[in-house]
């Protein structure tokens, strides 16, 4: 398409300026790349990377590292890296979508708040072709960096969104699934 024509212009010309680090928030996004021997490409957190069979499916690809999805349990978080071919992220803290989406209705504009049912604030960003929905919370690992530490994670990822104006201060932060158990 004419944006990832783009993309590939603009990836080309800061392997050409020096550049050798990227981050991928989707696997296919490889493919901008013509020659990925001597950069260091990373799957981000959008790939939502859960086992050690996708991790190798990347690493085979051409990955260098991958970090992965913090809506794991962190039980599930912590043992990734005893069985993960390749070196792993992880993000500790900043806005998590709840939904990442092509598509959104009609009545609801980019930047609009949108009210749960138990009045939760939450906020919609389109951003290209794509529409996040936020809530009005953070994800916070923080607290479990030196444990993180300590089962091998070496990249630590912060996300910053800015956020519409209408969206109210947070009121709390969440470790999302760390505490809990998922089948």
């Amino acid at each position: 398409t004419e944006d990832e024509d783009r993309w590939a212009k603009l990836i080309h010309n800061l392997i050409r300026k020096g550049a050798k680090r990227f981050c991928l928030n989707a696997p296919w996004q490889i493919a901008l790349f013509q020659d990925h021997q001597n950069l260091d490409l990373w799957a981000g957190p959008y790939c939502n990377l859960a086992n050690a069979l996708a991790l190798e499916e990347l690493r085979n690809k051409g990955f260098a590292g991958a970090v992965v999805s913090p809506e794991l349990a962190g039980e599930d978080i912590l043992s990734l890296p005893q069985t993960s071919p390749l070196p792993l992220g992880v993000v500790i803290n900043g806005p998590w979508p709840l939904c990442v989406a092509r598509t959104v209705h009609q009545e609801v504009k980019s930047g609009t708040l949108i009210q749960s049912p138990k009045k939760e604030p939450s906020y919609v960003q389109k951003k290209g072709p794509l529409v996040y929905h936020f809530p009005n919370w953070e994800l916070d690992l923080s607290a479990q960096q030196k444990e993180l530490e300590a089962a091998g994670y070496r990249l630590f990822a912060h996300l910053y969104e800015k956020k519409p104006q209408k969206v109210p201060p947070p009121q709390r932060v969440s470790s999302f699934n760390w505490e809990l158990q998922l089948l």
